[in-house]
């Protein structure tokens, strides 16, 4: 099975052209923000013949999931790309954003310099996170474009935005047992621009009946063509043509799709894959 190369990475055609042709890859340049704690592991020490054994003091979740999943968290890709070789000579220790690394001086040096990290836009686009692109990038929070297919009611969104689902009570999932959530099945909309159907935690639109498509007609081979416009939240230091708040249009697969908590979508795009931009004529 041949294995995607990096060059595709980023660019929704890009990927899809390489499963096209074969490559096993799944959720093609779709990501979701983490959310929630880490459940702390607590272990005990135990001497076994002549080494050290971790033995969980209880049966808990994250003990569970330890065994079934290995994962690289922030700080492990900090240390990743901060740390040098162990047994390199001329290397100092110093804490850098809470993290213990060990390097050379001047390269602690070059790391503890901010003067680019200044020059970021920084954009509140999770209730637990802030981001800001690098190089020439783009955010923009993804909206739909009032075309003649969209519903005129709900905005093309297949839900209600003032309003909340009595049902889950707009968190989106119900409880089935004390450790186990699942999707709330009563406030599932489709969108607009959206492939799938998902639990939005509103009440749903009854004109399009949550399809967010006028007179909940779906029209697939019609989506596929339609662009999707969106607004430029925050732009990287090395963006010429953008400024915050312009509203642009791009195609379904540029960039990288990215879902939070507060049912909207962002896309992260370099700003040549943009098609155009939209200025409101004012009467």
């Amino acid at each position: 099975m041949p294995e995607l190369k990096r060059s595709d990475l980023g660019n929704k055609a890009n990927e899809l052209g390489a499963l096209d042709s074969g490559v096993d890859i799944e959720g093609i340049n779709e990501s979701r923000m983490p959310t929630g704690r880490i459940e702390p592991l607590e272990v005990n020490v135990e001497r076994v013949e002549d080494g050290l054994s971790l033995v969980p003091s209880k049966q808990s979740g994250a003990f569970s999931r330890a065994l079934g999943e290995i994962e690289e968290g922030p700080i492990d890709l900090m240390l990743a790309q901060l740390s040098e070789e162990p047994d390199e000579l001329g290397l100092v220790r110093k804490n850098v954003n809470g993290v213990i690394v060990e390097a050379r001086e001047d390269r602690l040096a070059e790391i503890g310099r901010r003067g680019p990290r200044e020059m970021l836009v920084w954009y509140r686009s999770h209730p637990e996170y802030m981001q800001a692109m690098a190089g020439d990038r783009i955010l923009v929070r993804k909206d739909v474009l009032e075309l003649e297919d969209a519903c005129r009611q709900c905005h093309g969104r297949g839900y209600l935005e003032d309003s909340v689902c009595i049902h889950c009570d707009g968190t989106q999932s119900l409880r089935v047992s004390d450790d186990s959530t699942v999707p709330c099945g009563e406030c599932q909309a489709l969108g607009y621009d959206r492939e799938k159907w998902w639990a939005t935690g509103h009440q749903l639109c009854t004109a399009c009946r949550a399809t967010g498509w006028r007179a909940g007609i779906v029209i697939p081979e019609v989506a596929e063509r339609k662009p999707i416009t969106g607004i430029v939240v925050s732009v990287g230091p090395e963006c010429k043509l953008y400024k915050l708040g312009d509203r642009v249009i791009h195609s379904r697969f540029a960039g990288h799709d990215m879902n939070v908590a507060k049912n909207e979508t962002f896309v992260m795009m370099r700003e040549h894959e943009v098609l155009s931009i939209l200025r409101q004529l004012h009467a």
